[in-house]
């Protein structure tokens, strides 16, 4: 592995990220800094895309250095959970980091990459988690107590130019633009940039991702030089069942590291009623059902990937939130419990490799998977529609 902080990636490098707790779950975070400030950690969100980085207008958020060139462009970001952030856009270089001991970064992008910076972030319903003055709830960091923003790390493209900070780098000496992404919980890391190993492993399973037709013609991420894929990174076919009841469908997947197991808005997509129970505060799916995603691989081949049963009030459903004439699946932490998640925006594939040791996601309290249908708020009203991934 390199050594040193670069943005040029000659070889892979691996960032090790770090599990918090989070109401009855865990969310991943990693430790960057940006513009020459001291390490702090972020919520690491392959559901998202862009980094959004608390910000306070005295010697509140260290975080922060003094190399940044502000721009004059506000930017809003909502999320299901009521989450909003509000800031402007700034160019900075941004760097990762081992953890808060780490004096040395192990990579550092240009001072022209486009980040938010972030001086208000609330709730829809009232309550302030960050003013310019650094206020905080109790004292902790703004987003779920534990994290100081959202480090996105999704492929899609966003018209402030806020998008996926890895994938503004350059890749040389043989090395694929993407990252692989191992989620469980011994020894979770980013590793940013592949090999033949990550990208032709007889062990994985490869899909093929789906382009973002929200970007421009020709559109392609900063410095990479590669294009944007879809929030719905590929597709697969979704089936829900028990003893009485088939449910089946064709669904773009969504996967995402910072979402909790949650089914929003049941009244789209068709899923029967015989399918879920209402405890009276929220829907769920029912116990003991089935359920199971599979999907073409780009050799052609049908394959099983995923399946589990779902227990009581294992899966929750959502009503309301932000709504969309999109059905699609979100896959939560979970698959990242299971598989290493492997992105290669050369070839446009996304691959899954089974974790060498048993999986310790029903350890650590995860619940299964996320089916989502709601609409994340666009920034500045831009013509295209960015898709929440109702985060809890």
């Amino acid at each position: 592995m390199s050594a040193g902080a670069q943005s040029v990636i000659s070889d892979t490098i691996l960032v090790p990220l770090h599990y918090k707790p989070v109401n009855d779950s865990f969310k991943l975070g990693i430790y960057a800094s940006l513009g020459g400030g001291t390490p702090k950690i972020f919520e690491f969100d392959t559901g998202g895309w862009g980094f959004y980085a608390a910000y306070a207008t005295n010697d509140q958020s260290p975080w922060w250095g003094s190399a940044f060139n502000t721009t004059s462009q506000q930017v809003k970001e909502s999320y299901d959970s009521g989450i909003e952030y509000h800031g402007l856009v700034v160019t900075t270089a941004v760097s990762l980091y081992a953890d808060h001991h780490s004096s040395a970064p192990l990579v550092t992008t240009a001072e022209t990459t486009r980040v938010g910076q972030m001086t208000n972030i609330s709730n829809t319903n009232g309550a302030s988690y960050w003013t310019p003055q650094g206020e905080t709830t109790n004292g902790t960091p703004p987003i779920d107590q534990q994290f100081y923003g959202d480090f996105g790390m999704g492929l899609s493209y966003a018209s402030n130019g806020i998008v996926n900070v890895v994938m503004q780098l350059t890749f040389t000496n043989g090395i694929t633009p993407g990252f692989r992404v191992r989620g469980h919980g011994n020894g979770p890391y980013l590793q940013i940039g592949l090999t033949a190993a990550d990208t032709n492993s007889s062990s994985a399973f490869y899909f093929g991702m789906n382009t973002n037709t929200n970007a421009p013609p020709g559109g392609i991420f900063p410095v990479s030089g590669k294009g944007f894929y879809s929030e719905q990174v590929f597709n697969a076919n979704m089936t829900i069942s028990n003893s009485t009841t088939n449910f089946s469908a064709d669904v773009g997947i969504t996967t995402d590291t910072g979402a909790s197991t949650t089914i929003h808005n049941a009244n789209l997509g068709g899923i029967p009623e015989a399918l879920y129970t209402n405890d009276g505060k929220k829907l769920h799916v029912v116990g003991g059902a089935d359920f199971g995603l599979s999907g073409l691989t780009v050799e052609g081949n049908d394959t099983n990937f995923f399946s589990f049963v779902t227990t009581d009030k294992q899966v929750s459903i959502q009503e309301g939130g932000f709504v969309t004439n999109l059905f699609y699946l979100n896959s939560g932490i979970a698959l990242f419990q299971q598989y290493d998640v492997i992105y290669n925006l050369q070839d446009g594939q996304i691959g899954f490799e089974a974790i060498p040791e048993p999986s310790t996601w029903a350890l650590l309290g995860l619940s299964a998977l996320m089916l989502v249908f709601a609409a994340r708020n666009s920034i500045f009203k831009q013509k295209e529609t960015k898709l929440t991934k109702g985060r809890k």
